[in-house]
Protein backbone atom coordinates (compact mmCIF):
# COMPACT_ATOMS: atom_id res chain seq x y z
CA UNK A 1 0.00 0.00 0.00
CA UNK A 2 2.56 2.45 0.72
CA UNK A 3 3.70 2.28 -2.94
CA UNK A 4 0.65 4.04 -4.24
CA UNK A 5 0.62 6.89 -1.73
CA UNK A 6 1.43 8.91 -4.29
CA UNK A 7 -1.21 8.12 -6.25
CA UNK A 8 -5.36 9.76 -5.91
CA UNK A 9 -5.68 9.43 -2.64
CA UNK A 10 -9.01 8.72 -1.46
CA UNK A 11 -10.25 9.25 2.05
CA UNK A 12 -12.74 7.16 4.11
CA UNK A 13 -14.61 9.13 6.90
CA UNK A 14 -16.86 7.71 9.36
CA UNK A 15 -19.83 10.30 10.42
CA UNK A 16 -21.42 10.87 12.96
CA UNK A 17 -24.87 12.68 12.47
CA UNK A 18 -26.16 13.86 15.91
CA UNK A 19 -29.60 14.37 16.85
CA UNK A 20 -29.93 18.23 16.47
CA UNK A 21 -32.03 20.68 14.19
CA UNK A 22 -31.01 22.30 10.69
CA UNK A 23 -27.68 23.60 10.66
CA UNK A 24 -26.33 21.84 13.82
CA UNK A 25 -22.53 20.81 13.92
CA UNK A 26 -21.81 17.51 12.61
CA UNK A 27 -18.59 15.51 13.57
CA UNK A 28 -16.10 13.59 11.00
CA UNK A 29 -13.39 11.43 11.66
CA UNK A 30 -11.22 10.09 9.03
CA UNK A 31 -10.42 6.13 9.16
CA UNK A 32 -7.89 5.72 6.78
CA UNK A 33 -6.53 7.29 3.25
CA UNK A 34 -6.01 4.91 0.63
CA UNK A 35 -3.44 5.80 -2.38
CA UNK A 36 -4.71 4.27 -5.42
CA UNK A 37 -2.84 3.70 -8.74
CA UNK A 38 -5.73 5.00 -10.79
CA UNK A 39 -8.15 7.48 -10.33
CA UNK A 40 -11.16 6.19 -8.21
CA UNK A 41 -14.71 6.34 -10.88
CA UNK A 42 -16.83 5.61 -8.42
CA UNK A 43 -16.94 3.90 -4.55
CA UNK A 44 -19.40 1.88 -2.77
CA UNK A 45 -19.65 0.58 0.89
CA UNK A 46 -20.62 -2.66 2.35
CA UNK A 47 -24.24 -2.58 4.74
CA UNK A 48 -22.44 -3.59 7.70
CA UNK A 49 -19.69 -0.94 6.77
CA UNK A 50 -16.80 -3.35 6.50
CA UNK A 51 -15.85 -3.48 3.30
CA UNK A 52 -15.28 -0.41 0.46
CA UNK A 53 -15.74 -1.11 -2.90
CA UNK A 54 -13.81 0.91 -5.22
CA UNK A 55 -14.36 0.93 -8.93
CA UNK A 56 -11.43 2.57 -11.37
CA UNK A 57 -12.64 1.95 -14.84
CA UNK A 58 -11.99 -1.46 -15.62
CA UNK A 59 -11.14 -2.59 -12.24
CA UNK A 60 -13.08 -3.43 -8.74
CA UNK A 61 -10.67 -3.03 -5.52
CA UNK A 62 -12.37 -4.44 -2.16
CA UNK A 63 -10.88 -3.13 0.22
CA UNK A 64 -11.26 -4.16 4.10
CA UNK A 65 -11.69 -1.48 6.56
CA UNK A 66 -10.50 -3.23 9.74
CA UNK A 67 -7.44 -4.57 8.02
CA UNK A 68 -6.33 -1.68 6.61
CA UNK A 69 -6.01 -2.96 3.28
CA UNK A 70 -6.89 -3.65 -0.25
CA UNK A 71 -7.74 -7.68 -0.51
CA UNK A 72 -8.50 -8.34 -3.50
CA UNK A 73 -9.06 -6.53 -6.93
CA UNK A 74 -11.75 -7.81 -9.75
CA UNK A 75 -10.58 -7.49 -13.63
CA UNK A 76 -13.36 -6.06 -15.31
CA UNK A 77 -14.25 -6.87 -19.50
CA UNK A 78 -15.14 -3.65 -19.88
CA UNK A 79 -15.26 0.25 -18.21
CA UNK A 80 -17.91 1.49 -16.10
CA UNK A 81 -18.64 4.42 -14.29
CA UNK A 82 -20.95 3.69 -11.20
CA UNK A 83 -20.89 0.87 -8.60
CA UNK A 84 -23.39 -0.01 -6.10
CA UNK A 85 -23.41 -3.34 -3.66
CA UNK A 86 -26.40 -5.06 -2.13
CA UNK A 87 -26.11 -7.74 0.91
CA UNK A 88 -22.05 -8.24 0.58
CA UNK A 89 -21.96 -10.03 -2.23
CA UNK A 90 -24.07 -8.45 -4.88
CA UNK A 91 -22.83 -5.96 -7.07
CA UNK A 92 -24.19 -3.81 -9.59
CA UNK A 93 -21.90 -1.95 -12.34
CA UNK A 94 -23.44 0.82 -14.46
CA UNK A 95 -22.42 2.30 -17.77
CA UNK A 96 -24.89 5.59 -17.82
CA UNK A 97 -23.24 6.54 -21.39
CA UNK A 98 -24.20 3.21 -22.67
CA UNK A 99 -28.04 2.78 -20.73
CA UNK A 100 -26.34 -0.69 -19.34
CA UNK A 101 -26.46 -2.20 -16.07
CA UNK A 102 -24.32 -5.45 -14.88
CA UNK A 103 -25.60 -7.42 -12.29
CA UNK A 104 -22.80 -9.25 -10.72
CA UNK A 105 -22.08 -11.76 -7.60
CA UNK A 106 -18.65 -11.78 -5.71
CA UNK A 107 -17.56 -14.88 -4.28
CA UNK A 108 -14.18 -15.52 -2.32
CA UNK A 109 -11.81 -18.20 -4.10
CA UNK A 110 -10.97 -20.55 -1.01
CA UNK A 111 -7.56 -21.83 -0.22
CA UNK A 112 -8.49 -25.80 -1.06
CA UNK A 113 -5.72 -28.06 0.13
CA UNK A 114 -5.52 -30.73 -2.28
CA UNK A 115 -1.69 -31.62 -2.20
CA UNK A 116 -1.12 -35.97 -1.71
CA UNK A 117 -5.06 -35.98 -2.50
CA UNK A 118 -6.35 -38.72 -5.02
CA UNK A 119 -7.59 -37.30 -8.10
CA UNK A 120 -9.29 -37.90 -11.21
CA UNK A 121 -8.65 -36.47 -14.58
CA UNK A 122 -5.58 -34.71 -15.92
CA UNK A 123 -2.86 -33.03 -12.81
CA UNK A 124 -2.85 -29.80 -15.07
CA UNK A 125 -6.74 -29.30 -15.81
CA UNK A 126 -7.60 -25.84 -15.73
CA UNK A 127 -10.77 -26.67 -13.61
CA UNK A 128 -10.82 -28.72 -10.34
CA UNK A 129 -13.27 -29.96 -8.40
CA UNK A 130 -13.19 -30.15 -4.84
CA UNK A 131 -16.04 -31.74 -2.65
CA UNK A 132 -16.23 -32.47 0.87
CA UNK A 133 -17.92 -35.64 1.47
CA UNK A 134 -19.03 -38.24 3.66
CA UNK A 135 -19.43 -41.26 2.99
CA UNK A 136 -23.17 -41.67 5.12
CA UNK A 137 -24.76 -38.98 3.55
CA UNK A 138 -27.85 -39.34 1.21
CA UNK A 139 -26.86 -36.39 -0.43
CA UNK A 140 -23.11 -37.06 -1.32
CA UNK A 141 -24.48 -40.73 -2.92
CA UNK A 142 -26.86 -39.09 -5.04
CA UNK A 143 -24.43 -36.46 -6.28
CA UNK A 144 -22.28 -39.42 -7.15
CA UNK A 145 -24.16 -40.24 -10.98
CA UNK A 146 -23.86 -36.53 -11.18
CA UNK A 147 -20.19 -36.05 -10.83
CA UNK A 148 -19.25 -39.65 -12.79
CA UNK A 149 -21.00 -38.06 -15.50
CA UNK A 150 -19.53 -34.71 -15.65
CA UNK A 151 -15.63 -36.28 -15.62
CA UNK A 152 -16.75 -38.14 -18.08
CA UNK A 153 -18.28 -34.99 -20.01
CA UNK A 154 -14.98 -33.13 -19.19
CA UNK A 155 -12.85 -35.24 -18.91
CA UNK A 156 -9.97 -33.65 -20.94
CA UNK A 157 -10.69 -30.43 -19.22
CA UNK A 158 -11.90 -31.26 -14.97
CA UNK A 159 -9.71 -32.66 -12.46
CA UNK A 160 -11.81 -33.71 -8.97
CA UNK A 161 -10.51 -34.32 -5.86
CA UNK A 162 -12.64 -35.91 -2.63
CA UNK A 163 -12.20 -33.99 0.43
CA UNK A 164 -13.10 -36.06 3.24
CA UNK A 165 -15.63 -33.90 5.90
CA UNK A 166 -17.21 -36.92 7.93
CA UNK A 167 -20.15 -35.44 9.73
CA UNK A 168 -19.10 -37.73 13.17
CA UNK A 169 -21.60 -36.00 15.63
CA UNK A 170 -24.47 -37.94 13.21
CA UNK A 171 -22.66 -40.53 11.54
CA UNK A 172 -20.99 -43.20 13.54
CA UNK A 173 -18.71 -44.57 10.50
CA UNK A 174 -17.92 -41.69 8.19
CA UNK A 175 -14.31 -41.37 9.45
CA UNK A 176 -13.01 -44.90 9.76
CA UNK A 177 -14.77 -45.08 5.84
CA UNK A 178 -12.52 -42.02 4.83
CA UNK A 179 -9.34 -43.58 5.96
CA UNK A 180 -10.38 -46.87 4.65
CA UNK A 181 -10.35 -44.97 1.11
CA UNK A 182 -7.48 -43.37 1.94
CA UNK A 183 -5.78 -47.01 2.37
CA UNK A 184 -7.46 -48.18 -0.45
CA UNK A 185 -5.81 -45.46 -2.70
CA UNK A 186 -2.34 -47.26 -1.38
CA UNK A 187 -3.15 -49.98 -3.66
CA UNK A 188 -4.32 -48.19 -6.78
CA UNK A 189 -8.24 -47.89 -6.00
CA UNK A 190 -9.60 -45.28 -4.41
CA UNK A 191 -12.38 -44.47 -7.35
CA UNK A 192 -13.35 -47.66 -7.31
CA UNK A 193 -13.45 -47.93 -3.15
CA UNK A 194 -15.25 -44.71 -2.93
CA UNK A 195 -18.25 -45.70 -5.74
CA UNK A 196 -18.41 -49.26 -3.74
CA UNK A 197 -19.06 -47.93 -0.14
CA UNK A 198 -21.16 -45.35 -1.21
CA UNK A 199 -23.70 -47.91 -2.14
CA UNK A 200 -24.06 -48.98 1.61
CA UNK A 201 -24.30 -45.41 2.47
CA UNK A 202 -27.79 -46.17 4.65
CA UNK A 203 -26.21 -48.80 6.59
CA UNK A 204 -22.74 -48.60 7.02
CA UNK A 205 -20.62 -50.06 9.57
CA UNK A 206 -17.24 -51.87 10.11
CA UNK A 207 -18.39 -54.70 7.98
CA UNK A 208 -19.90 -52.95 5.36
CA UNK A 209 -16.70 -50.87 5.02
CA UNK A 210 -14.35 -54.64 4.30
CA UNK A 211 -17.44 -55.68 1.84
CA UNK A 212 -16.74 -52.83 -0.33
CA UNK A 213 -12.75 -53.45 0.23
CA UNK A 214 -12.89 -57.48 -0.65
CA UNK A 215 -15.63 -56.86 -3.56
CA UNK A 216 -13.19 -54.25 -5.31
CA UNK A 217 -10.12 -56.93 -4.79
CA UNK A 218 -7.94 -55.29 -1.95
CA UNK A 219 -5.31 -56.98 -0.26
CA UNK A 220 -6.91 -57.66 2.75
CA UNK A 221 -4.24 -57.57 4.95
CA UNK A 222 -2.39 -54.64 3.98
CA UNK A 223 -5.62 -52.77 4.18
CA UNK A 224 -6.14 -53.56 7.41
CA UNK A 225 -2.92 -52.34 8.39
CA UNK A 226 -2.79 -49.68 6.30
CA UNK A 227 -6.23 -48.61 7.96
CA UNK A 228 -4.34 -48.12 11.57
CA UNK A 229 -1.85 -45.37 9.88
CA UNK A 230 -2.20 -42.60 11.68
CA UNK A 231 -0.66 -40.46 8.59
CA UNK A 232 -4.05 -41.49 6.74
CA UNK A 233 -5.96 -40.77 9.93
CA UNK A 234 -4.18 -37.19 9.79
CA UNK A 235 -4.78 -36.45 6.23
CA UNK A 236 -8.66 -37.10 6.92
CA UNK A 237 -8.33 -34.63 9.75
CA UNK A 238 -6.41 -32.62 8.30
CA UNK A 239 -9.07 -31.96 5.20
CA UNK A 240 -11.70 -31.33 8.12
CA UNK A 241 -10.15 -28.75 9.12
CA UNK A 242 -9.17 -27.40 5.73
CA UNK A 243 -13.11 -27.33 5.49
CA UNK A 244 -13.95 -25.37 8.65
CA UNK A 245 -11.28 -22.62 7.57
CA UNK A 246 -13.25 -22.15 4.45
CA UNK A 247 -16.49 -22.29 6.03
CA UNK A 248 -17.67 -25.63 5.14
CA UNK A 249 -20.87 -26.71 7.05
CA UNK A 250 -22.11 -29.82 5.71
CA UNK A 251 -21.78 -32.15 2.82
CA UNK A 252 -21.89 -31.76 -0.45
CA UNK A 253 -19.99 -28.72 -0.59
CA UNK A 254 -18.90 -27.97 -4.10
CA UNK A 255 -15.70 -25.98 -4.91
CA UNK A 256 -14.74 -25.18 -8.75
CA UNK A 257 -11.72 -23.34 -8.89
CA UNK A 258 -12.02 -22.54 -5.19
CA UNK A 259 -15.78 -20.99 -5.88
CA UNK A 260 -17.74 -22.84 -3.66
CA UNK A 261 -21.12 -23.92 -5.59
CA UNK A 262 -24.62 -22.70 -4.29
CA UNK A 263 -26.53 -25.38 -6.20
CA UNK A 264 -25.84 -28.94 -7.45
CA UNK A 265 -27.77 -29.56 -10.30
CA UNK A 266 -26.21 -29.95 -13.58
CA UNK A 267 -27.03 -26.88 -15.15
CA UNK A 268 -25.71 -24.84 -12.19
CA UNK A 269 -22.37 -26.94 -12.17
CA UNK A 270 -22.10 -27.13 -16.14
CA UNK A 271 -22.18 -23.59 -16.66
CA UNK A 272 -19.38 -22.81 -13.94
CA UNK A 273 -17.25 -24.96 -15.26
CA UNK A 274 -17.95 -23.52 -18.69
CA UNK A 275 -17.22 -20.14 -17.11
CA UNK A 276 -14.04 -21.16 -15.50
CA UNK A 277 -12.98 -22.62 -19.14
CA UNK A 278 -13.91 -19.69 -20.72
CA UNK A 279 -11.88 -17.55 -18.45
CA UNK A 280 -8.65 -19.73 -18.97
CA UNK A 281 -8.82 -19.11 -22.90
CA UNK A 282 -9.67 -23.19 -23.02
CA UNK A 283 -9.97 -24.35 -26.22
CA UNK A 284 -10.79 -28.07 -26.83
Amino acid sequence: MKAFRRFFPLLLCGIIFLSAPVGAEVALFSLDTVGLKSAPVDVAASIDGKTVYILTGKTVMIYDIERKAVVREIGLNRAYNRIDVALGDLMVLADTGDNRIEIMRIDDIQPIVINNRPFKGPVDAPVTIAIFDDYQCPYCARLEPLIEKLTDQFSKEVKLVIKHFPLTSIHKHSFSASVAALAAHRQGKFWAFHSEVFKHYKDLDEEKINQAAAAVGLDMNRFQKDRKDKALQDMVVADMNNGQQIGVKGTPTIYINGVQMRGRSEEALVEQIQSELKKAGWKN
